[in-house]
């Protein structure tokens, strides 16, 4: 009788033995598992629900990539072509053969129109190729403004719509120059008509900005 009234408690002693070795056991399994995990003690279920929740970052698509560097846009041809057209248009400088060659053929042009010698402020003499473009305004061999109704100008001249310029363009043959187009005091923009007329590009005429 001694011997059943013990085995109750002997074997409750065993499941108290046994259910802390067991809870230890787990519990180690859990603290290994939570070292191999890299994400520590976050759930991985929700992980995957909730992938904004990864440490260190927000979500792939929350992450910001840097931009490809963008490439410049392409010079336009236009823009090629009046810098190339810039390049070999050269503006005569003061002192020069070549202009005082240009010059003199100018000024045996307006003298005979004028009856008078002349002298000219250049407004512009520039050279492309074998074309020069020259804007010059007469003036006396004194330096003074030219009274054109004392020339041989004077039935034509007309003192409200007349400007104070000659537009000269001219073209080399070997080494001397002649004139293609002369306008004589002009009143509006004559050298556009050129450009289509003698295909020379619009740059000669214009000084670079």
């Amino acid at each position: 009788m001694l011997r059943h009234r013990y085995l109750p408690a002997l074997a409750m002693g065993l499941v108290c033995l046994v259910i802390p070795a067991a809870t230890a056991s787990l519990g180690m399994a859990s603290a290994q598992g939570a070292s191999d995990d890299p994400f520590g003690d976050i759930d991985l279920e929700s992980l995957k629900k909730y992938p904004e929740k990864v440490p260190g970052g927000g979500s792939p698509a929350e992450t910001e990539v840097a931009p490809p560097p963008q490439e410049s846009p392409p010079v336009p041809e236009e823009q090629v072509h009046k810098e190339s057209v810039r390049k070999e248009i050269v503006e005569i400088e003061k002192g020069s053969r070549e202009r005082k060659a240009i010059l003199d053929v100018v000024r045996a042009s307006v003298e005979r129109r004028l009856g008078i010698k002349v002298i000219f402020v250049v407004e512009r003499l520039a050279v492309y190729g074998d074309w020069a473009y020259a804007n010059l305004h007469p003036r006396t061999e004194a330096g003074k403004r030219i009274d054109y109704r004392r020339t041989h100008y004077a039935k034509d001249y007309i003192p409200d719509l007349d400007s104070d310029a000659v537009d000269v363009l001219l073209r080399r043959g070997g080494t001397s120059w002649s004139i293609v187009q002369e306008a004589f005091l002009p009143t509006d923009v004559v050298w556009e008509e050129w450009v289509k007329t003698y295909n020379v590009p619009r740059e000669l005429f214009l000084p670079e900005d």
